[in-house]
């Protein structure tokens, strides 16, 4: 008798011990998934020293501010330095060409920033920042620049500290609509790619006064690839096999070619107008 209880005894305890391991190792499972897109983070004062190379002329950089935060951000190197600021949800928030002191040199100066969150900067030059096709072109000789930021402070809500920007997943094989507005002229998609995956991206708009762009960025924020604008006149954007370098979460944004105009006065619908976009991953 009593050794039939502890033989169900033991029996019962491993019955536990199995559940409780398949338990552990199925959550496990599930939350093993790929890190959301995620570029290098700026920190405020620390300079930033890279090089642009090869095809890789634009790259996208994150920070983290407060509302009413009044920033600096400066790009300078060997190149017409061009920067862009952006926002979480796909604002055009403000850019700058020309602005630093030095020749070339750009300069976003003491903008106030609109929310508590994470905005991102694309830098790059004029020579880039659109009508290039960069999968076809490479720089003769590298680029080196500095990038700057200060003024930004730190988030003390945890969970806007770490919030990775608001973009539509894609997957192989999707076909999707997108409208742009005036308060989101950029489109913001994801998808997880891995290293020697071919990726072909379209866009498409009916809109006269929309030509679409796709810039295509690498999960460490370098872009590797941009469709062509040719002469401002289509209104469809493609980007065929693009080879994926590494394993991880890949963006494209989706835009018209001029969306920085989108902050001229005046502006009306300029760019503006539903995108059809498709995706092709193998």
């Amino acid at each position: 008798m009593n050794h039939a209880l502890n033989s169900r005894a033991l029996l019962g305890a491993f019955g536990f011990v199995l559940i409780w391991w398949l338990a552990l190792n199925t959550a496990a499972a599930q939350t093993e998934t790929t890190p959301p897109f995620m570029p290098m983070m700026l920190e405020t004062g620390t300079p930033v020293q890279e090089q642009f190379e090869g095809a890789a002329t634009a790259r996208l950089y994150a920070f983290n501010g407060s509302e009413g935060d009044l920033v600096d951000i400066g790009l300078r190197g060997d190149m017409d330095a061009y920067l862009v600021l952006l926002g979480d949800r796909g604002q055009v928030l403000t850019y700058d060409d020309d602005s630093g002191e030095a020749f070339g040199a750009a300069l976003i100066q003491d903008f106030s920033l609109p929310y508590a969150g994470r905005y991102y900067v694309l830098a790059t030059s004029y020579d880039f920042i659109d009508g290039m096709m960069v999968s076809e072109f490479a720089l003769a000789a590298p680029q080196a620049y500095e990038l700057v930021l200060t003024g930004n402070s730190l988030i003390l809500d945890s969970d806007a500290d770490v919030a990775p920007l608001v973009a539509t997943a894609v997957e192989a094989g999707d076909d999707l609509e997108h409208a742009l507005d005036a308060e989101q002229p950029i489109g913001y998609f994801t998808f997880e790619g891995a290293e020697d995956e071919m990726v072909s991206l379209d866009a498409s708009s009916e809109s006269s006064r929309l030509t679409p762009i796709i810039h295509l960025f690498a999960p460490d924020g370098t872009r590797i690839a941009m469709s062509a604008t040719l002469d401002g006149s289509t209104s469809a954007a493609t980007l065929e096999a693009v080879p994926l370098m590494s394993d991880g979460q890949y963006l494209f944004m989706v835009m018209d070619v001029f969306f920085v105009d989108r902050l001229e006065p005046n502006a009306g619908d300029y760019g503006l107008g539903k995108l059809d976009i498709s995706a092709t991953i193998e």
